[in-house]
């Protein structure tokens, strides 16, 4: 049984991982660097908020526990995608008629959260099976 201070954990990684990945559209360009080309001062008053907190490399634990659960557990990978918009160099964005629909399913499920939790779970099994897992996480 995984605790909740797992789950949160689990939560927080993909959280950061989806905030690294967002604006990747192919690799050698990356939309969020643009800003620095325009010139706008009130890009440059803007605090900076986001920060990373984890190394590189649990990125490319996550990348491959995402691409696994794509293949072994696609209803838990379709969940965390749907619920926090999981972008991946792997896999293309979904349409907003897409989107809309799945907000309108998540809307109209009572079980939501429990499957959340549920598909965090097993994101959290996969993650404790990488080899790296005790030296980022123990």
């Amino acid at each position: 049984m995984i605790s909740k201070s797992e789950i949160d954990t689990a939560e927080n990684v993909i959280k950061t991982y989806e905030r690294a990945m967002r604006d990747i559209v192919k690799q050698g360009h990356c939309l969020s660097v643009e800003w620095r080309y325009k010139n706008d001062s009130e890009n440059a008053k803007k605090p900076k908020v986001y920060a990373m907190r984890f190394q590189p490399e649990v990125f490319d634990m996550v990348k491959d526990v995402l691409r696994s659960m794509s293949e072994k557990e696609r209803k838990a990978f379709a969940i965390l995608r749907t619920q926090y918009g999981y972008i991946s160099p792997y896999f293309k964005r979904p349409p907003r008629s897409a989107l809309q629909r799945n907000q309108r399913i998540r809307s109209n499920s009572a079980s939501w959260c429990r499957e959340v939790e549920a598909a965090l779970s097993i994101f959290w099994e996969y993650m404790q099976k990488q080899d790296k897992f005790r030296h980022f996480f123990g």
